[in-house]
């Protein structure tokens, strides 16, 4: 893969889980000693993304989605209504809809900066076409995470109720500031009051509420979210046409754009070679898919790659009920739980790169240790295998870092071939 360039002062480059926590702690220092000894109703809200290239957006902006972001919150709500009537608010609605994975203009970020590193070190390959060679190149992404220290909104301030309000309602080409207005009175957002005093002032309170962008503070109304430590950033992004002769008339439009600006131009970079390494140091603080998704299917996938240990029972071909006389043993030609000798596949690969013997016991111990079902076939204990190997041959003289680096990488390459023979 190809190296970026990463001397940016802006990024902070993360290879070790301590990396990060070393640099999260020198930014709330900093914080302290800006905002001063008095207590703070600022939180810190943090977002990782598996590919460091991407804009930060929310999935409804993604495809073409955003001119039909109606229609699909409305026919959520008509497919399941008995779901969303105890619902108080419009923002609880596009909470629940975000969470049943229906595209919405709220975008997840979180309160633990841990989950936000979590997720910025999942796996995701970019695919390149090469036109001339006729062929695909995948080559893995770095992740990243992004933060901002602010004042969060309650989800039912009136800015955050009829931002999420409008989201389910059609907008044809004719919706006024005024109009608007009052459908807010409709739906109870606006007393006829404050209505009229929106009015005096040039319709400043809702063009404001219509045109920034909130970080909200959930409910925590569904287990996810807690576990999750979660919380939203909900874009108004609604353009608005100013007439200046009759400001009641400025025409209202859905507006696209990607939200990069709302966090700190700060962000901290993680190298894709490194995220199974952080990605295992995390499990260790319990952060990972079976702590933070609490659905059935997401437990059965953290319990399916967990690294647990390969079974070293023997079994038994299956066979109808056998003959046996006195002092016949049974069969020996057992297979085991994966029919594959892993030790013997280490050894030869590791005497055929030539490295020394003194280190071979040495080697054995660590790759068999990052054994599992499977392990074969899944990148991350592949990934996490290199990373270990890598560490033990930088440790040797006839190593520096790099010469370790692609040894091991040969190693590993000999013991996958080895495999599909």
């Amino acid at each position: 893969m190809e190296n970026k360039d990463y001397s940016d002062e802006n990024i902070i480059l993360v290879e070790t889980l301590n990396d990060y926590l070393s640099s999260i702690s020198e930014i709330r220092e900093q914080v302290k000693n800006e905002e001063g000894p008095e207590p703070s109703n600022q939180h810190f809200y943090f977002r990782g993304q598996a590919n460091s290239d991407w804009d930060i957006i929310p999935s409804v902006y993604r495809g073409n989605l955003l001119a039909s972001e109606p229609d699909l919150i409305r026919s959520a709500y008509l497919r399941n209504p008995v779901e969303f009537r105890t619902f108080a608010s419009n923002f609880e609605r596009l909470t629940k809809l975000q969470h049943y994975g229906l595209p919405t203009r709220l975008l997840d970020v979180t309160t633990n900066p841990l989950v936000a590193l979590y997720f910025a070190c999942q796996q995701h390959d970019e695919i390149e076409k090469d036109e001339e060679a006729s062929s695909k190149k995948i080559t893995p992404t770095d992740g990243a995470v992004f933060y901002k220290r602010t004042y969060g909104r309650g989800f039912q301030d009136i800015e955050i109720e009829t931002v999420a309000l409008l989201s389910s309602l059609k907008i044809q080409g004719d919706l006024t500031l005024e109009k608007c207005l009052q459908l807010l009175i409709e739906h109870g957002l606006y007393s006829s009051a404050a209505a009229q005093e929106c009015r005096k002032n040039g319709y400043k309170s809702l063009i404001e509420s219509l045109q920034n962008n909130y970080f909200v503070i959930s409910t925590l109304n569904n287990e996810r979210l807690i576990r999750q430590s979660g919380a939203f950033l909900l874009p108004g992004h609604y353009n608005i046409f100013k007439k200046a002769n009759s400001i009641g008339e400025s025409l209202i439009q859905r507006g696209i754009g990607n939200l990069n600006d709302e966090f700190e131009a700060t962000r901290f970079i993680i190298p894709c070679e490194k995220k199974a390494e952080i990605l295992d140091e995390l499990d260790l603080y319990n952060i990972n898919e079976g702590a933070l998704f609490p659905e059935l299917e997401h437990q059965m996938s953290y319990i399916k790659q967990k690294r647990l240990p390969v079974g070293i029972s023997q079994i038994g071909q299956f066979n109808r009920m056998q003959e046996m006389n006195d002092g016949d043993e049974p069969d020996k030609s057992t297979i085991f739980l994966e029919d594959i000798d892993a030790e013997k596949i280490f050894s030869d690969a590791l005497s055929q790169h030539n490295i020394p013997s003194s280190y071979i016991q040495e080697a054995l111990d660590i790759l068999k240790s990052d054994l599992c079902l499977d392990w074969h076939q899944k990148e991350s204990v592949i990934s996490t295998m290199r990373l270990h190997l890598t560490k033990l041959l930088s440790t040797k003289p006839e190593f520096d870092r790099s010469s370790a680096t692609e040894k091991a990488k040969e190693i590993i390459n000999t013991v996958l071939q080895k495999i599909k023979q």
